[in-house]
């Protein structure tokens, strides 16, 4: 989205390339559904944000063992 936002032009194609050891990389081509779903948690994000509505997890997951901020939210276990 912010692709053809700058350039007037929609992608054809997105690719995820994961740099972890074990994470598969992924190519998807790009549809009005992805965009419409793509569209509806950029809405989400940014009413939450707005709102102050960042709820966080009720313990410690493997979500945070991965999250950069979790330094943030709380202290390691």
């Amino acid at each position: 989205m912010g692709y053809e936002e700058l350039s007037g032009d929609r992608a054809d194609l997105i690719e995820v390339l994961n740099l972890d050891d074990k994470a598969a990389s992924k190519r998807e081509v790009v549809s009005e559904s992805l965009l419409s779903g793509i569209r509806t948690k950029i809405h989400d994000a940014g009413n939450a944000l707005r709102e102050n509505d960042l709820p966080r997890y009720k313990t410690w997951c493997q979500t945070c063992d991965r999250c950069d901020l979790a330094g943030i939210c709380r202290n390691r276990p």
